[in-house]
């Protein structure tokens, strides 16, 4: 994951989106119902393991986010996508509801090193991200 320079304020988006959906915008309805069936497909993707399935469907989350306006994803996340697409990774997305802010890539664990240096040596800073078995947790242990 790499903060990708591009400030976002996602509330504009998430408030044009839901303002489309209330207004029973086909177009939305329609692809809010696409993410739904790509998140519930994303779950059964990580039970299984199946990183090439996780790619294929962290592409169409990306792909259908993106169809809903251009300015989703914007000059500087494009630029990095294509970093990542020619540095080993398989798939990329924005975090969240696009317009900037953070991207995360997918990629084998061999191929780690590579995307990480790619998008350094352009000045990106790649942040750690961390899957904890045991679930997410806050707060301090005492």
């Amino acid at each position: 994951m790499c903060y990708s320079g591009e400030s976002r304020v996602s509330g504009h988006v998430l408030d044009q989106i839901m303002a489309d959906y209330r207004n029973g915008d086909p177009h939305t309805v329609m692809l809010l119902r696409t993410m739904k069936r790509i998140a519930q497909e994303t779950e059964q993707a990580l039970v299984e393991g199946s990183l090439d399935d996780l790619g294929d469907l962290i592409r169409a989350a990306g792909e259908t986010q993106r169809s809903y306006h251009p300015a989703v994803t914007p000059p500087a996340v494009k630029r990095l996508m294509q970093i990542g697409r020619s540095s080993g990774g398989l798939a990329a997305k924005m975090a969240g509801a696009g317009g900037g802010g953070c991207v995360y890539f997918l990629c084998a664990p061999e191929r780690k090193r590579e995307l990480q240096e790619a998008l350094e040596s352009k000045g990106v800073q790649v942040l750690p991200v961390l899957f904890p078995r045991t679930g997410l947790e806050t707060g301090s242990r005492t």
